[in-house]
């Protein structure tokens, strides 16, 4: 059965390592609690130990992905990229101030410690931190897979985490399932906004954005608690006269 790298994305037939970026595609044991560590973690998910570098060290060609740089990255992660001009100096909304560092992922449920490794990644977006993108992006992506269900909030978390990881495919896909589900959704139009500008897709993106603007009125007062949980992101890219 094939593999699918948490990394890149890639599809493996029952390899232990991607062959494309290098990355651990098989479980290895935590050192400190021996649980299995996600395939790609930098951090073991019960304990959160560290777990050391991937054995082959895994290219960098995707934390520049299509000649995107830093600042992209940062813009793509705060959902500003959608619908405006970013601002001289960038603001991430992460969804939990805390972040992941030195937090015993044990204490958490699976959709906290999702969470948590968001806000990490998040905040190294933000700043240009690419050790740390290595390092908590396959993480994240992997607990936000191990998920059984993801509601629209999560779906918008993981088009962030392939936008960073530069797959916008996956992003837009994220994006199409919370849309067929909620037409109106402000996250779910975000991400697809992100999406088409990543594959660079002018009418797409157009399409999105005034979707966005149309929305925003009514969608805003719904007072979702993800709309809550990303209010500055919501705000900054709102429609002005």
């Amino acid at each position: 059965m094939a593999i699918v790298c948490p990394s890149c994305g890639q599809e493996a037939e029952e390899a232990v390592f991607c062959p494309r970026c290098g990355a651990a595609l098989q479980p290895r044991p935590c050192r400190r609690c021996g649980a299995d560590a996600l395939p790609g973690a930098g951090f073991c998910v019960e304990c959160g130990a560290p777990l050391g570098g991937n054995p082959r060290g895994g290219s960098d060609r995707r934390w520049l992905w299509a000649g995107w740089g830093l600042a992209l990255i940062a813009v793509a992660a705060a959902g500003y990229l959608a619908l405006r001009p970013p601002p001289p100096r960038l603001r991430l909304t992460p969804v939990d101030t805390a972040g992941a560092a030195g937090v015993d992922l044990r204490a958490l449920t699976p959709r906290q410690a999702a969470d948590r490794l968001f806000d990490r990644v998040a905040r190294a977006a933000e700043a240009g931190d690419t050790a740390q993108l290595r390092f908590f992006l396959p993480m994240a992506r992997a607990a936000y897979a191990r998920l059984p269900v993801l509601d629209a909030d999560a779906r918008y978390h993981v088009a962030v985490l392939a936008l960073l990881a530069g797959d916008p495919s996956a992003a837009a896909a994220q994006a199409d399932t919370i849309l067929a589900d909620q037409p109106n959704h402000l996250l779910g139009l975000l991400a697809a906004a992100d999406a088409a500008r990543a594959r660079g897709d002018a009418a797409a993106f157009a399409r999105y954005r005034d979707r966005f603007a149309r929305a925003y009125p009514a969608e805003i007062r719904r007072d979702r608690p993800e709309y809550r949980d990303h209010r500055p992101l919501l705000e900054a890219a709102r429609p002005r006269p």
